[in-house]
């Protein structure tokens, strides 16, 4: 399973990059951060979609052009690709605001690649990195420490989704 989620991350990765040069333009990725093989839960592609169809809205409503869109389900989980005309930096800026400020944002991740296949980040603008969604900790310590246990990881992110769409 291991090699498929892999295998499944460099297919997006060069999926991204073969976008961005057809396009010459700003390639955004929405993927989520769900530990462990199973990625693919009908829940965690109905979150995915929710928190998608909330970003489009936001960029309708900024004016943010989207030209092409592309929909995926990979062993890596969901994934949308969305090409937009807009400046990275812009996108960025968005983005972490959505990933801070929605129920779900906290499980999304957002990734802007720029038409020289530049990854934007949230050290581009000056944003603290993620916390862990167990503790206060920066999310990547955690990780790296293995700090928590998986299964109460994934009850917290259930917990999330399952209040979100509770209230959707």
């Amino acid at each position: 399973m291991l090699n498929l989620i892999l295998k499944a991350r460099e297919e997006r990765w060069l999926n991204r990059c073969q976008l961005a040069d057809i396009y010459k333009t700003s390639v955004i990725t929405i993927t989520m951060n769900i530990p462990g093989p199973d990625k693919t839960k009908p829940k965690y592609i109905k979150a995915h979609s929710l928190f998608f169809s909330h970003f489009i809205k936001t960029l309708n409503k900024k004016k943010y052009h989207i030209v092409n869109k592309e929909i995926k389900v990979s062993f890596d989980g969901p994934v949308v690709y969305l090409i937009s005309k807009e400046a990275p930096d812009k996108l960025k800026d968005l983005s972490i605001k959505l990933e801070e400020s929605h129920p779900l944002g906290r499980i999304m991740d957002i990734d802007i690649m720029d038409k020289d296949k530049r990854i934007y980040s949230r050290k581009d603008n000056q944003i603290k990195e993620r916390k862990c969604l167990i503790c206060d900790n920066p999310a990547r310590n955690c990780i790296v420490e293995r700090k928590h246990d998986i299964t109460d990881i994934l009850k917290e992110i259930d917990n999330i989704i399952d209040d979100y769409i509770e209230n959707v």
